[in-house]
C-alpha cells in the first residue's frame, strides 16, 4: 500500500471517531466565544490575506490581528493582561494566569471551522489558529503550558497554509494535509503533518523540527531557514540554495548546497 493511501484511510478512520461526533454535539462556552472572534476576524476583508499579499510581509499583520480578535471576545482584556495598542497585542504580566483557553479547546476548534472553509479563508484561518496556540502556550493555564501538545484537523475539502507561523516551542500534531509555508518563521518546538504539503516548508525557519508524514513535492523547501530540522518520509524537492536547516529524507540526512 502507498504512503499517501495509509494517510488517507488513517484520516477516514479520524473523520468517524473524533470529527463526525464532535459536529453533532453542541459547542462549549469558549468555543462559542473563539468562533466569534474567528467570524468577526474573516469577516473584515483587509485580513483575507493571499500568498502574495504574505510574500509582501502582511503575514505579521494579520498575525496581530487574529491575536486581537481573540484577546477581545474573553472579556475585552479585564483580567487577561492583553491591550490594543497600534494593532498589536501587548502583555502585561499580572494576567499569565487568566486566559482560560486549552489544547482541547484547539482541536474542537479546528473541527467546528471545517464547514466554513474555501480558497479565500483558509489563508486567515491558518493564521489564526497559529495566533491561538501562541496565546495558549504562552498565557493559559500553566500546566497546559508545560505539555504543550496541540492537535488540528485539516479539513475535508481544503489545506491550511501558515500553520505553526512563529511556533515558539508548542508540539503541534496536523491531521490531513497542509499548503504552503508550514513552520515559517518557527523559533523551537515541533510540527507533525500527517499528511502532506506544498511550497516554502519551514520557511525562514529559526529552530526546532518538522516532521511530514507524507509528501513535500511543492517548491523551495527550507528557504532561507537559518537552523532547526525538517524531516520528509515521501516525495520531496529541494530548490532553494538558502537551506540551513538539517534536512532528512527517511532519516537521511540530505545534503544542501549553501
Amino acid at each position: 500500500m502507498k504512503l499517501t493511501d495509509c494517510i488517507n484511510k488513517e484520516y477516514e478512520s479520524i473523520k468517524e471517531s473524533v470529527i463526525a461526533p464532535l459536529l453533532t454535539s453542541p459547542p462549549s462556552k469558549n468555543e462559542k466565544k473563539l468562533l466569534e472572534a474567528y467570524h468577526s476576524f474573516i469577516r473584515n476583508p483587509a485580513r483575507i490575506t493571499s500568498f502574495s499579499d504574505n510574500q509582501c510581509g502582511r503575514t505579521e499583520t494579520t498575525y496581530k490581528a487574529a491575536k486581537n480578535e481573540i484577546g477581545r471576545s474573553f472579556n475585552q482584556y479585564n483580567g487577561l493582561g492583553f491591550y490594543s495598542h497600534n494593532n498589536s497585542l501587548e502583555y502585561v504580566s499580572f494576567g499569565c494566569e487568566k486566559f482560560p483557553l486549552t489544547p482541547k479547546d484547539v482541536k474542537n476548534f479546528s473541527i467546528r471551522i471545517m464547514g466554513f472553509q474555501n480558497n479565500v479563508t483558509l489563508c486567515s484561518t491558518g493564521i489564526f489558529l497559529s495566533s491561538l496556540i501562541n496565546l495558549i502556550h504562552f498565557y493559559g493555564p500553566k500546566k497546559e503550558r508545560k505539555k504543550g501538545r496541540y492537535e488540528i484537523y485539516s479539513p475535508i475539502d481544503g489545506k491550511y497554509p501558515l500553520l505553526g507561523l512563529m511556533n515558539n516551542g508548542a508540539h503541534i500534531t496536523v491531521f490531513g494535509d497542509c499548503d504552503y509555508r508550514i513552520g515559517s518563521h518557527m523559533e523551537k518546538g515541533t510540527i507533525i503533518i500527517n499528511g502532506n504539503v506544498t511550497d516554502l516548508l519551514g520557511h525562514e525557519m529559526r529552530g526546532g523540527k518538522i516532521i511530514v508524514t507524507g509528501n513535500a513535492d511543492g517548491n523551495w523547501i527550507g528557504d532561507y531557514s537559518r537552523s532547526g530540522e525538517i524531516h520528509i518520509n515521501g516525495i520531496f524537492k529541494l530548490h532553494s540554495p538558502h537551506v540551513y536547516a538539517k534536512v532528512y529524507h527517511n532519516n537521511e540526512r540530505i545534503i544542501t548546497e549553501t
